[in-house]
């Protein structure tokens, strides 16, 4: 690959996290456009030099090149909440919850549901469909898409790998007193399945992930999807 057309892409990316962040920023509570444009920057800073990150960058671009006469209304949330299971690694699901929010004619849908006992153990599990943003809202949501990261530390690991062919990030950290872990998963260049743990071996977080229904996440991934003339 030319250093011009890496370049190009880098700039690409960044515009378009730009855009991601100005359509979905802006709340209070929420980081700020700038804030979200910084996060991409560092993201992207950090893999600058690596192919394959470039490969993916371009093929990210491809993808929202190709979806650019495709217009996507999400999933309904109650269908991505109807996906959590009512058990996760032996966990009761304690609640489950959904919300389709928008801005600038740009609309995501999302479910979340919260496992946990008396005490001890829990889980936090989302499912996001990006809707029109897909492809290109993935860089403003999981900047980690964009790298390859593998690091490990003398309590925990924080990796990028692929999950059933499906590109995702695990990180954890263990010790005596805390065990925290996250594994994110995006599913057909459109959902983000996100799962975390809390006082859990990194073991029973991945078995969660593995509980729920991805391949039949997969096949929604043409759902509301409507292709121009």
């Amino acid at each position: 690959m030319s250093t011009v057309a890496a370049r190009l892409r880098l700039v690409g990316a960044l515009a378009i996290a730009l855009v991601v962040a100005t359509a979905c920023g802006g709340s209070s509570d929420k980081p700020g456009p700038m804030d979200q444009l910084a996060a991409a920057k560092e993201a992207l800073g950090n893999a600058k030099n690596s192919v394959s990150a470039y490969k993916e960058m371009g093929d990210a671009l491809a993808q929202i090149a190709a979806d650019s006469n495709v217009s996507v209304e999400p999933v309904d949330f109650r269908s991505l909440r109807d996906l959590l299971p009512s058990t996760l690694a032996g966990l009761p699901r304690a609640e489950a919850t959904g919300e389709k929010t928008g801005a600038m004619g740009m609309t995501i849908s999302k479910a979340e549901a919260e496992y946990h006992g008396d005490g001890g153990p829990s889980l936090d599990v989302t499912i996001t469909d990006m809707g029109a943003l897909r492809g290109m809202g993935m860089i403003s949501m999981a900047a980690w898409t964009m790298a390859q990261v593998d690091k490990e530390t003398s309590d925990g690991f924080e990796r990028t790998t692929k999950y059933n062919g499906h590109p995702a990030y695990e990180k954890f950290s263990g010790s005596e007193s805390s065990r925290n872990g996250n594994i994110q998963v995006v599913v057909a260049s459109r959902f983000l399945v996100e799962v975390e743990g809390n006082d859990m071996d990194f073991k029973d977080i991945k078995s969660a992930l593995e509980s729920l229904p991805i391949r039949k996440l997969a096949g929604m991934k043409d759902e509301g999807v409507t292709r121009g003339g």
